[in-house]
């Protein structure tokens, strides 16, 4: 620990030297007089020709100990004098240099007028311009010295009566009672208050005119939806009374297939009953009855096999109808027998004509089937013109599409700006109520004034004034607190 306080006790020693020989020469208020600034100016010179002389031959720490010892020997022969005799004698000193320059300049132009400038006379022009240089240059340092040094007078003079004044002012702010203050806080809370409501009203009305012009819309498409609803009841009420025809027809058409189904039957027992008639008379066999309800089964599987033998033209025109497959005689495509829609269409068939030829008239007359078969060649007709006329009348409104997108493109930008803008405002209000919500938060989590004692000061204040002023504030960003 000594050790190291020692060290910095050198360091600042050195610091101290070092600052000491790179100052320059104080002024100070002494009896020499001018030859005394004289002598000691040119004693300044002869150091500074003895250091210029030598200062090739030095190497680097050479060097930079000639020029420590330099400083030091200009520094003792220059203590003591003031600044105005030593800048007074290095004035008259350039005077002099720049008289003699420019008297042997008028003395080689009136001598050698035609003859051109040496080298010497040229090295001597130029240092008398960078004499003169360097005596303009101290001399606007010297001016803007001086402008500095008034303006500092300026400021003082200006800011001390304006210190003063604050000064005052801030202790009368100081002094302001308990009843001063909360006026002073009513005041405030009231002005926040009344710009934040009429930042909601304004915010309100804008709300209930865009809710207005919403309502107008949805209760114009409420109308045409109403209207489409009773088109539709109405489509649907047509479409059901169909399906229910429909119904009718197929109970219809399913009786006449039971018929069928059983004149088929019928017919296959005949025939074969007219084989065993004709081809086995030496068997005797009981007359057989036709028993029809036991015709859903196999009725020919109690029947004894035969030989086959020529028959009659009748019986071979019966055996090639027994043969016809008796999905033929059904008036309807196999796409009708699978078609899985829920509204039934009937359709005529693609079957010829001719195969109805081969059905016998035994359940109805020739003229009845064809009536029937016409009654559904009309209904099929008139479902086929229902579907067809059944297309929806719906007056659609005709928007032009380059007029609007004219519009877009014309209030693109701005609507790109608002935009943004309604984002920026929601992050800011959002990171305000998010603060505001710690803070409320951080009040009802810490009840202070339960555990701090009035007569406690913090900084010259209670707790009591504390909390008045975060309240202030509070309000003046969030408004009233729920429950005050």
């Amino acid at each position: 620990m000594d050790n190291s306080l020692l060290k910095e006790s050198e360091k600042e020693i050195e610091i101290k030297h070092l600052i000491e020989r790179s100052m320059p020469v104080r002024a100070s208020e002494s009896p020499k007089i001018k030859s005394d600034a004289e002598e000691a100016v040119q004693t300044c010179l002869k150091y500074l020709e003895d250091f210029y002389s030598k200062f090739s031959e030095l190497k680097q720490e050479g060097s930079k100990q000639a020029q420590q010892k330099l400083w030091s020997n200009i520094r003792s022969a220059l203590k003591g004098i003031p600044n105005h005799l030593l800048w007074s004698v290095v004035m008259e000193m350039k005077e002099r240099q720049l008289a003699e320059i420019s008297q042997a300049d008028s003395q080689q132009n009136d001598h050698e007028k035609d003859n051109a400038l040496s080298a010497q006379d040229v090295l001597q022009i130029n240092m008398a311009k960078l004499c003169g240089s360097h005596v303009n240059l101290f001399i606007d340092v010297v001016a803007m010295k001086r402008a500095i040094q008034m303006m500092k007078d300026d400021y003082l003079a200006k800011y001390t009566p304006f210190a003063q004044m604050l000064e005052t002012k801030m202790n009368l702010l100081n002094m302001m009672d308990d009843e001063a203050e909360e006026m002073l806080e009513d005041y405030m809370f009231q002005s926040t208050s009344k710009d934040y409501n009429q930042g909601q009203l304004d915010f309100l009305s804008k709300e209930i005119e865009r809710k207005k012009q919403e309502i107008k819309i949805q209760s114009s498409k409420l109308e045409n939806h109403e209207q489409l609803l009773a088109q539709l009841r109405d489509i649907y009420g047509e479409i059901d009374t169909c399906s229910e025809r429909i119904q009718e027809e197929i109970q219809q058409l399913n009786q006449i297939k039971e018929k069928i189904s059983y004149f088929k039957r019928y017919s296959r027992y005949t025939v074969h009953n007219m084989r065993q008639k004709t081809t086995n008379l030496s068997i005797n066999m009981p007359d057989q009855t036709i028993n029809l309800t036991k015709l859903e089964g196999n009725t020919l599987t109690n029947i004894p096999a035969y030989a086959p033998a020529n028959l009659p033209p009748y019986s071979t025109e019966l055996s090639t109808f027994a043969e016809i497959p008796f999905h033929k005689f059904y008036r309807h495509n196999k796409s009708f027998l699978l078609s899985l829609k829920t509204n039934i269409c009937l359709s005529v068939g693609n079957d010829s004509s001719a195969l109805m030829s081969f059905l016998p008239n035994c359940f109805s007359s020739a003229e009845t089937s064809i009536h029937q078969m016409r009654s559904l060649i009309k209904f099929d007709e008139f479902i086929r013109t229902f579907v067809l006329d059944l297309k929806p009348e719906l007056d659609t409104v005709v928007v032009d599409e380059a007029y609007y997108h004219q519009l877009w493109k014309a209030n693109h930008e701005k609507i790109c700006q608002h935009l943004d803008e309604i984002e920026a405002i929601a992050t800011n209000t959002q990171q305000v109520i998010e603060k505001g919500r710690v803070y409320y938060n951080f009040v009802l989590a810490n009840p202070l004034r339960k555990y701090v004692p009035p007569k406690k000061l913090f900084n010259g204040r209670n707790y009591r004034e504390y909390e008045n002023e975060y309240l202030m504030y509070y309000r003046m960003i969030h408004g009233p607190i729920a429950g005050q």
